[in-house]
């Protein structure tokens, strides 16, 4: 979804703003910087809301995020697929992946090795693996409502039904793209590439297809009484390009690629630490 017009202008009126967590809010030790906390409380106290629409989860994740910006109202997690009240925990809607094509990425997987995990009802599940190279990381073992597991064939058992995300490493979205064409085409699931906060690493994400970060958007604007127009919209990843194009006014991060830019009416600028603040404070100063 590339932009085929000219860059909007800012909009006149701001009322949202609708920001995405990693690589955007945060550097990329996975950290909120003090600059950007600042600069959405300071938007805040000028009548300017914020939302978060991430491809996190809610509980111990994107919950601990809203919370630190004092949040309160809807925000969108798992890319989109989820809409949650905060800080209620209410979750309004969630849209899983097909059982079919979940069963599908964990054969693959086991068949190729590539590391894989899944998020079903807000625990993560890792496969314990063999290769070197794709070891859980201690410090994911560690987190809140992780568990590992020999493998994910008992967790789909219980839970096929309510797995929000696949996310695989040691093979590209191109890859897994061309082994679900048919489902791709059908829109029944999205897959995305997705660098790994902290790590370095290259991840492909599977998602439910026909909802995304824009759909996220456009229910919390519903609900808040907002129109899309008065919202600007801030990320960095290819999952962030329809949360740009939804909002009234997109803002891709320095770092984004290409496609992300493309989509964009303004790249910011800045560093991990402060781009978004510069653009909060540019754009309401």
């Amino acid at each position: 979804m590339k932009r085929t017009q000219s860059a909007r202008a800012q909009p006149e009126r701001i009322r949202l703003l609708a920001l995405d967590i990693d690589d955007t809010l945060t550097g990329s030790d996975g950290r909120m910087s003090q600059a950007n906390l600042e600069a959405v409380a300071w938007a805040a106290a000028r009548g300017v809301a914020a939302t978060l629409v991430t491809g996190r989860r809610y509980l111990n994740s994107a919950q601990r995020f809203a919370a630190a910006l004092d949040l309160s109202g809807p925000i969108g997690c798992h890319y989109g697929r989820a809409l949650v009240v905060h800080p209620d925990g209410e979750f309004l809607a969630q849209h899983h992946l097909p059982p079919d094509i979940s069963a599908r990425a964990v054969e693959i997987a086991r068949r190729r090795n590539l590391g894989i995990s899944l998020c079903a009802d807000e625990t993560l599940y890792f496969r314990e693996r063999t290769s070197p190279a794709s070891v859980v990381p201690d410090e994911w073992r560690a987190l809140p409502r992780t568990k590992v597991v020999p493998d994910l064939d008992d967790v789909l058992v219980t839970h096929g039904e309510r797995v929000m995300s696949l996310t695989l490493s040691g093979c590209t979205a191109a890859d897994l793209r061309a082994l679900f064409a048919a489902d791709v085409e059908l829109g029944r699931v999205s897959i995305y590439d997705q660098r790994a906060t902290g790590r370095g690493e290259s991840l492909v994400v599977m998602l439910a297809g026909g909802e995304d970060k824009g759909t996220a958007l456009r229910q919390i604007c519903s609900r808040l009484g907002i129109a899309p127009a008065e919202v600007v919209a801030m990320g960095d990843s290819e999952a962030d390009v329809s949360l740009l194009l939804a909002a009234g006014y997109g803002i891709a991060m320095p770092w984004a690629a290409d496609s992300v830019r493309s989509a964009a009416d303004q790249i910011a600028q800045g560093s991990p630490d402060n781009a978004v603040a510069r653009e909060v404070y540019r754009l309401l100063g």
